[in-house]
């Protein structure tokens, strides 16, 4: 097949059409691989700065906004109902998610706290099933620690991305209580 093709090309390379096109497909792909190359510096910019960029979110016009309530809370209530505190830990000048699946307008609460340093967080959802890339971030800020709690406004995914811009390994200690599930982890 390959040496069936080379014949072709080489017939075709004699003629004028084939300088036409190899001039248009050649600047064709420079352009598409200077598009590339802006769209990849683009996304690099956003993983490797996030703090530096405003929340992501795109609002869809059938979402109930009145459903989502993030409700800061000032103290740790009945400390007996959190869940075995789960670890996490993140390497230096690297990032991580944790996700757990939310039925929609179930309530949960959270609490986490860095061991040393503070981390940049995204608190965000994704809707179960949704091929498009949506999420709502809910809170987004730099802090060593954080608690609230959270009605889902959709069924999915829920969950904290942390970046740790320290020079050191930073572990979080994550604490739940109320209705959802855990994501196998490996």
């Amino acid at each position: 097949a390959l040496a069936l093709m080379l014949l072709i090309i080489a017939a075709w390379r004699k003629s004028r059409t084939f300088q036409t096109f190899s001039l248009i497909a050649n600047y064709t792909l420079i352009l598409w691989g200077g598009y590339l190359f802006l769209m990849q510096m683009h996304s690099y910019a956003h993983t490797s700065n996030p703090e530096e960029f405003g929340v992501a979110t795109v609002v869809s016009e059938s979402s109930d906004k009145s459903v989502s309530a993030i409700v800061e809370t000032p103290e740790e209530s009945q400390e007996a109902q959190w869940s075995n505190p789960f670890t996490i830990s993140i390497p230096a000048r690297s990032s991580t998610e944790y996700k757990i699946n939310i039925a929609k307008e179930a309530s949960i609460e959270y609490s986490w706290e860095t061991d040393k340093g503070k981390l940049f967080f995204d608190f965000h959802g994704e809707p179960k099933g949704d091929m498009t890339g949506y999420f709502k971030s809910y809170k987004k800020d730099t802090s060593e620690k954080h608690q609230g709690s959270l009605t889902a406004p959709f069924e999915g995914t829920h969950g904290w991305y942390w970046k740790n811009s320290n020079t050191h390994n930073v572990v979080v200690t994550l604490k739940l209580k109320g209705s959802y599930s855990l994501i196998d982890k490996p």
